[in-house]
């Protein structure tokens, strides 16, 4: 939603287009959002917002100030010594499809309007590990479906890791998902460039999870893309050269029956795995896109297996529930997205 652009660059947003994954991170005011505002404009942007409303400083601290945040902020990462989850192209990226894509938040939601409009469906990624027993007991003391995508190294390699999918399979309330087979050993460009390899990975983790009945629900390890009926959103996150290579990967990987989900809002953790937006913030950012996510009235959450290590966690996602519920949202299994 280009206006009067500059050589190509200019974007122009309603106030209430705003990327929920930059709000997580907590960061400065307005005056650093300025500065980057100037460096835009003097670098040949040209930025119009569309109103003043309290949204558009948001919108500002969420995409303006992409620079400042990764200059002046420990973002996390997944290990000692591997690469940032949020880069410079992650970010822009992600501001850019956002804004293209038209997924709105809106602060100023009804409980009522929610209650209308939407249904949470509760993802965690990188299990069977540590955290997976915790997720489970939330799930069932709380009567809240939750989907678990799975590693198939991760079942390989631990016997209480198989027994965890084990619990998992028996749960009324859990989903098992397949996130492959290997987690792509981190190596995600390389290994998306070769289809084949892709599919045979997810096919293995197949076998190790137990998952028989097509279609498979699965997610691609750093990757937000959806492949499902009707529905097909590469990672705006990532560049459109490289998506193109990937796509293959990912139209085959829906052709061999594993429908991909990608989320809507992540719960961001540090690289302790501890989380980083509070509860309070993630039932604000759930309820914002109670009636704009990719599918209308409904929106998937992120989180993953290593931040239920700690019982403060455990219980930080035990108030997401309860406020969410607060506020007249309902939850659902990934099968009825």
């Amino acid at each position: 939603m280009c206006q009067d652009p500059v050589d190509g660059k200019g974007f122009a947003v309603d106030a209430s287009h705003v990327l929920d994954r930059a709000l997580a991170l907590d960061y400065a005011g307005m005056d650093d959002a300025e500065v980057v505002l100037k460096k835009l404009v003097s670098a040949g942007w040209r930025v119009r917002l569309i109103d003043d409303a309290p949204q558009t400083s948001r919108f500002l601290e969420s995409i303006l100030l992409a620079e400042v945040l990764l200059q002046r902020h420990a973002l996390p990462t997944r290990a000692k010594g591997t690469r940032p989850m949020i880069t410079r192209r992650w970010m822009i990226g992600a501001a850019a499809g956002t804004v293209v894509g038209g997924v709105a938040f809106n602060f100023g939601l009804k409980p009522e309007d929610a209650q209308r409009a939407s249904t949470v469906f509760l993802t965690s990624d990188d299990g069977p590990e540590a955290g997976t027993a915790a997720i489970i007991d939330i799930a069932e003391r709380h009567q809240v479906p939750i989907a678990l995508f799975m590693i198939g190294m991760n079942v390989a390699a631990d016997r209480e890791n198989r027994a965890l999918l084990e619990r998992a399979h028996e749960s009324e309330w859990i989903t098992v998902g397949n996130h492959s087979y290997s987690h792509c050993l981190m190596q995600y460009a390389t290994s998306y460039h070769e289809a084949k390899s892709i599919v045979s990975d997810f096919e293995r983790a197949n076998v190790e999870l137990g998952l028989t009945s097509s279609p498979i629900p699965a997610r691609t390890p750093g990757r937000n893309v959806w492949r499902l009926p009707g529905m097909h959103i590469d990672d705006p996150g990532i560049s459109r050269s490289e998506m193109r290579i990937e796509d293959t990967a990912d139209d085959e990987l829906f052709a061999a029956g594993f429908y991909l989900y990608g989320w809507d809002v992540e719960w961001l953790h540090d690289s302790r795995g501890i989380p980083v937006q509070a509860s309070s913030t993630m039932v604000n950012q759930i309820a914002g896109l109670a009636s704009s996510g990719r599918r209308p009235g409904k929106v998937v959450m992120l989180m993953h297996d290593i931040m239920m290590r700690t019982a403060n966690a455990a219980g930080e996602l035990v108030q997401i529930i309860e406020g969410l519920r607060d506020r007249g949202l309902k939850f659902a299994r990934l099968s009825d997205y």
